[in-house]
């Protein structure tokens, strides 16, 4: 299980400047590369019970490095240094920076991956920070839903994903966060995920619930699953330029593998989801080249978003 805390401005900041007095003798970069060498090991141990022992110590160890006083007066979370580097590893901000989420996954073996999630956020005068994990290896056992709102099952902590991109909307009423997401879900298939999720100021937790995601058949939901071949990639990413999340179409090479997704792939269409006011507006057979400049630049930042993507694929 993964760090739990919560904890009022005025007891983190003494709490904070203890830790920055512990590392007064090293430079940033000496933090960083002690970051970096406990991840290599996480990554490079064959060993399960080694590598979930490992996995305990690095997560509270970026937890409490991480940090800086400053950023708790300002209730703002800045970058200290840029974790993004690690393979298989994302750290990602809410758009005014209040809340940032950090998501990394490892292999147990060659079937199984444990994925972890780590979120702080500011609220009111409170700072929250708690993270989760999941082991695929157990799907039975509860997610220790720290930090969420009670009556709540959040399921997709328990079935374990990589969180690649972090979206912030603004509603009628409230700011909303969108989480991309990919997992291995088993030998034959891969998932992708949108899930949706906002604060919940009364009971200073975090809300998975708010149903403003249109799904397939057009009905409101907090999160959509898409299942596909595991040989295949699929591309879900946002572009802020347009506020789409778009997306490959999803089919069998036949109708006679219809539910069977091991034999789902891109059919070469693509789908969207277009922010409209208060929720996600699912738009079909869209135009990807819709509105997008066609210079040498763009495509090369297409090339390498592409070429993120397939590290998200089993090796």
């Amino acid at each position: 299980m993964l760090l739990y805390l919560v904890a009022t401005m005025k007891s983190l900041i003494p709490f904070f400047f203890i830790l920055t007095i512990g590392f007064t003798v090293k430079s940033q970069t000496t933090e960083f590369e002690l970051i970096q060498q406990q991840w290599e090991l996480i990554l490079n141990t064959t060993d399960q019970k080694e590598k979930l022992s490992r996995n305990e110590v690095f997560s509270k160890l970026i937890a409490s490095t991480s940090f800086k006083v400053e950023n708790i007066e300002n209730k703002k979370f800045t970058i200290i240094y840029n974790l993004n580097v690690l393979d298989q590893f994302s750290e990602m901000w809410s758009k005014d920076s209040t809340l940032r989420v950090r998501s990394w996954y490892f292999a147990l073996d060659d079937e199984y991956k444990q994925y972890n999630i780590h979120i702080d956020y500011f609220q009111n005068d409170t700072l929250v920070s708690f993270g989760l994990s999941s082991n695929a290896l157990n799907k039975e056992n509860e997610a220790f839903n720290a930090g969420v709102c009670k009556n709540q099952v959040a399921t997709f902590f328990k079935e374990g994903y990589f969180f690649y991109d972090l979206i912030t909307t603004e509603g009628k009423f409230d700011t909303y966060y969108t989480l991309l997401g990919w997992s291995k879900n088993n030998l034959t298939s891969q998932k992708k995920i949108i899930q949706t999720f906002k604060l919940n100021s009364k009971g200073n937790c975090l809300d998975f619930s708010p149903s403003i995601l249109e799904s397939a058949e057009g009905t409101p939901t907090d999160k959509r699953v898409f299942e596909y071949g595991a040989q295949n990639i699929m591309k879900l990413k946002y572009i802020p330029e347009q506020e789409w999340i778009l997306m490959d179409h999803l089919s069998p090479p036949t109708s006679q593998y219809e539910g069977v997704y091991e034999y789902y792939g891109p059919d070469l269409s693509f789908d969207a989801y277009v922010w409209n006011n208060n929720r996600w507006q699912l738009k079909k057979d869209v135009d990807a080249d819709k509105g997008m400049k066609k210079n040498t630049s763009e495509f090369e930042v297409e090339n390498k978003v592409l070429k993120e993507e397939k590290i998200y694929s089993p090796k």
